[in-house]
């Protein structure tokens, strides 16, 4: 901060706040001003007196448009994700995957945030290409792995039990470890054989051996221990 005794307004003070943008160079942008010189008065309650009023004129992004030249400078397009007119899309990765990657984005589009959807018939490659150069935050890809994977999730869920599912691209040691650690009463993996002979693999969180089951008999397999209980 200082003071700039030669670039003082006619009508009075004010400060100025400069930014800079990727090439050093300095813009002032926002601004509040305290225009004393315009001997501005006004009638008091008291109708014999005559007061001045105090008057702030405060622009937070002073001109938008050069606000905007130094945003466009500084991230070269790449624009954050609370600013990105090209937050996320999602690329289902062939026709198997297209109704749950609608799913996805209509999910996404209600939470608020801006999300596309490719559900052209290129390979996931050149999807995943052109979503980069077009400056997308996320891309989301989803294949028949995520598909399957909701689907058991949505099963259990709708049967009225709490659910979580992993998604990250983890190995499953980590994964069945971390899930472990975190006291899940049971741990269901899914991977090709298991999406093949639609079942899951059940591990438990306090021991190492697991069993494979179909959500029939996994649901059925809940309702008994908790009708144990009741």
């Amino acid at each position: 901060m200082w003071i700039n005794e030669a670039d003082g307004a006619f009508y009075g003070p004010k400060i100025d706040i400069s930014v800079s943008d990727a090439m050093k160079r300095n813009f002032q942008c926002a601004t509040q001003q305290l225009p004393k010189g315009f001997n501005l008065t006004y009638i008091a309650e008291d109708e014999s007196k005559r007061e001045r009023p105090v008057i702030i004129h405060r622009a937070v992004l002073g001109s938008v448009e050069r606000m905007f030249a130094i945003l466009f400078e500084q991230y070269k397009g790449k624009w954050p994700f609370w600013l990105s007119p090209r937050q996320a899309i999602v690329c289902p990765l062939s026709d198997k995957s297209q109704v749950y990657g609608q799913a996805v984005k209509e999910l996404i589009d209600a939470a608020g945030y801006y999300v596309d959807i490719d559900s052209s018939d290129r390979t996931i490659q050149k999807k995943v290409r052109e979503a980069q150069l077009a400056q997308y935050n996320y891309i989301l890809v989803v294949g028949e792995e995520e598909v399957n994977t909701n689907q058991v999730k949505e099963l259990i869920d709708a049967a009225g039990y709490y659910v979580d599912i992993d998604s990250s691209d983890r190995t499953i040691q980590k994964k069945v470890r971390e899930a472990q650690l975190a006291q899940y009463n049971y741990i269901l993996v899914v991977g090709e054989e298991e999406v093949n002979t639609k079942q899951v693999s059940v591990r438990v969180r306090d021991k190492q051996e697991h069993s494979v089951k179909s959500i029939p008999e996994l649901l059925k397999h809940f309702k008994d221990e908790t009708d144990a209980f009741h």
